[in-house]
């Protein structure tokens, strides 16, 4: 029951689910980055209250990300004295913090829709369409990517 290798079998394939982990989450990073900026930016120009918000929405998926991945380092230490079982609730922990940071986003945007309901708006103008296509995209990449130096399968055939 006690199988040296058999314990470092299932160590090397935790290994390996963090490092992909880690990876899908520094990717999100960095896409979080640039949708944002970018629909923050083309939503104030193009007077559209819709590419705002999906931009804040869009911080909120960053600042989230990036409690996934302080979570997913913290999940990868030893154990310790303190911890002697690991710390890999810290994942829990860290996916908790994101459902309420991804909420009080919702709460944020909600508001604002309430704030600016009898508020007279301009028509957006129409590049603010552009912001909203390129995610799709850019979102499709990474996930069929995601997997794809690992030679595992993403459920995607290549």
């Amino acid at each position: 029951m006690n199988d040296p290798n058999l314990i470092a079998r299932l160590d090397d394939q935790y290994d390996r689910k963090i490092k992909l982990a880690k990876r899908v989450a520094t990717i999100a990073i960095a896409l979080n980055v640039v949708l944002s900026a970018t629909k923050l930016i083309v939503g104030h120009l193009a007077h559209s209250t819709a590419v705002f918000a999906d931009g804040i929405e869009n911080g909120g998926d960053l600042f989230g990300s990036g409690i996934v991945l302080s979570g997913l380092h913290v999940a990868a230490l030893l154990p310790d004295w303190d911890h002697p079982y690991g710390h890999g609730r810290s994942e829990t922990i860290a996916g908790l913090a994101v459902g309420f940071v991804l909420g009080g986003s919702g709460l944020f945007i909600c508001y604002q829709s309430l704030h600016s309901m009898n508020v007279t708006s301009h028509r957006p103008d129409l590049f603010a369409v552009w912001p909203m296509l390129v995610p799709i995209v850019a979102k499709a990449c990474a996930s069929i990517s995601k997997n794809w130096p690992t030679g595992e399968s993403s459920g995607v055939k290549r």
